[in-house]
């Protein structure tokens, strides 16, 4: 359900150039994959909420804000961040926690660093880090090839890159949305279809501890597969416009920032899909979503009716949490790109906006996607 349609055919349906490639994969040190977090907005350097810039190493934003919360005497719910990074990897973000009092923690650095976490920087804000309230990841890989690293395969990821940067990259989700085994939008599927007796089946095969009921599985599980599902839909839609995921369509909702409107197909609007200020949107679906209509809405509506699932699926009920649905960029701009040789390897430096996947970017660079997914969602 995950990489069997990111193939060749669909790379040149999104007009990419030929790579030489045979494949990427990324080393196998969590050194090779670094991440850093950009803020959203400057602090303000009081207020009642602590903010951390932390670097974890082989660990997930989860497991940090746990441990902020045991090193700090709070409940789980008062630490919060923008967004989960790469667990197989070393990366770099901020946390914010709720703590009114003007006295700051103290030996906050050396009780973290019994968890790996090293405390980069501490400020304060007047108010909590929520979902998404970041300005992009800058990442940086170390990256090995099957073919030697010449200066003709440099020249070809370059130009590449070159072409992502001028006319964008597409926005799917990356393999590490779907699971170590690709089974989460499957799971999400079987919750949504109210299945409990095939979604045990199915999550039983992987799991290390065999449950006998659907509460029986975290509900933070449950809101990924979930989600996982909603990104497979997503995923699909936007193959399913790949010649024309940058290009209008009647009745495409745009995005600026999170606010949604129909585009009326007037000249202005081009003008700012170019400077980048809007961008095409698909749909993440659910009973809030806005729809868009004629041509885009009725690759929505057949995108639902090819999977037998209707909008009302997506409401709550007691197997899985509400999924509220939004609407997504189509395609996103790789910025400040640097790349070269390193040691027999491939360096590349890219910064990306948030929400956008470099393991997604790494797949567009070679005609052998599988191979580079395969590598990139173990331990994700």
């Amino acid at each position: 359900m995950v990489t069997d349609w990111f193939n060749h055919d669909l790379r040149v349906r999104h007009g990419l150039p030929y790579t030489p490639l045979r494949s990427l994969q990324l080393g196998g040190d969590p050194e090779d994959f670094l991440v850093d977090e950009m803020p959203a907005f400057p602090f303000t350097g009081n207020g009642e909420h602590l903010y951390l810039r932390l670097e974890k190493r082989k660990s997930s934003s989860d497991f940090v804000a746990r441990s902020v919360a045991r090193c700090l005497g709070v409940a789980h719910k008062d630490v919060s961040y923008a967004g989960q990074k790469d667990t197989q990897a070393i990366t770099r973000q901020w946390f914010s926690v709720y703590w009114p009092t003007q006295a700051e923690p103290t030996r906050l650095d050396a009780r973290l660093a019994t968890q790996e976490i090293r405390l980069l920087d501490q400020t304060r804000h007047t108010h909590k880090l929520r979902p998404g309230q970041h300005g992009g990841n800058r990442f940086s890989m170390a990256l090995k090839s099957a073919d030697p690293v010449t200066n003709r395969i440099v020249d070809a990821l370059t130009d590449k890159l070159d072409h992502l940067a001028a006319h964008g990259a597409p926005n799917y989700f990356g393999p590490q949305r779907f699971g170590r085994t690709g089974s989460n939008a499957e799971l999400g599927r079987l919750l949504l279809d109210r299945n409990p007796a095939g979604f045990l089946d199915a999550f039983n095969v992987t799991a290390e501890r065999p449950v006998a009921r659907v509460e029986d599985v975290p509900f933070v599980l449950r809101r990924l597969f979930v989600t996982a599902y909603q990104s497979h839909l997503f995923n699909t839609y936007l193959a399913e416009r790949a010649d024309r995921f940058n290009q209008r369509i009647p009745g495409d909702l745009l995005l600026k920032g999170h606010r949604s409107f129909h585009d009326d197909g007037s000249p202005e609007l081009a003008n700012r899909l170019s400077q980048e200020e809007l961008f095409i949107s698909g749909p993440i679906f659910g009973p809030k979503m806005r729809q868009a209509r004629d041509e885009a809405g009725e690759l929505e509506a057949r995108i639902l009716k090819q999977q037998s699932i209707g909008i009302e699926a997506f409401r709550h009920n007691r197997l899985f949490p509400r999924a509220q649905g939004a609407r997504r960029p189509l395609w996103f701009f790789p910025k400040d790109v640097k790349i070269a040789p390193e040691d027999g390897q491939i360096r590349l430096d890219v910064t990306l906006p948030g929400g956008s996947f470099a393991t997604v970017l790494l797949g567009l660079l070679t005609d052998h996607y599988g191979a580079v997914s395969q590598t990139l969602t173990a331990g994700a």
